[in-house]
């Protein structure tokens, strides 16, 4: 029997469900599956089986129901496949409903220290500092400050264009 997993954007599992039969998914208790996400309309989405498979049909959402990131009215689920309603990615799986770790949807469990990992995947990072460059701030000139009433003609550059195209 299909079924349903749903989790959050940054992949954590928050539960399955069995689809024995057509199902609205929205945010109203009377939804077959009902959702606490502030995203979802109280009537998002209906999953139901028709001769070409299961079909998720978007019920006229605020928000809408995205599969690759665009909004869809309707369309044909094939089993793996990920759409978002809300905040929440529900993957569809067309075989029978499995614990996590069997059908590998589950992340592995991190292991406190990284070198008891399974593998080893560690990064190594080489940090070396920068070579000085034998400048100290305090050998740079200190800036003058320039009296206002001084003729500072000979600075304006743009003056001085502005007469050789005339």
């Amino acid at each position: 029997m299909p079924y349903l997993v749903f989790a959050t954007r940054q992949g954590e599992e928050i539960g399955r469900r069995a689809l024995d039969g057509p199902a609205v998914i929205g945010r109203s208790p009377e939804c077959e599956i009902a959702l606490t996400d502030s995203l979802l309309s109280r009537r998002h989405c209906r999953l139901m089986q028709s001769y070409e498979g299961w079909v998720l049909s978007d019920l006229d959402s605020r928000n809408g129901t995205l599969f690759r990131g665009h909004k869809i009215a309707r369309h044909v689920l094939k089993d793996g496949q990920v759409f978002q309603i809300g905040l929440i990615n529900v993957i569809f799986r067309a075989g029978d409903l499995l614990d996590a770790k069997q059908d590998g949807l589950a992340r592995p469990k991190r292991p406190a220290n990284p070198m008891e990992a399974p593998g080893k995947t560690v990064t190594h990072f080489k940090y070396e500092p920068q070579p000085a460059s034998g400048r100290d701030a305090e050998l740079f000139p200190t800036p003058i400050p320039i009296d206002q009433e001084l003729q500072l003609d000979w600075l304006d550059v743009a003056g001085q264009f502005d007469s050789d195209h005339e």
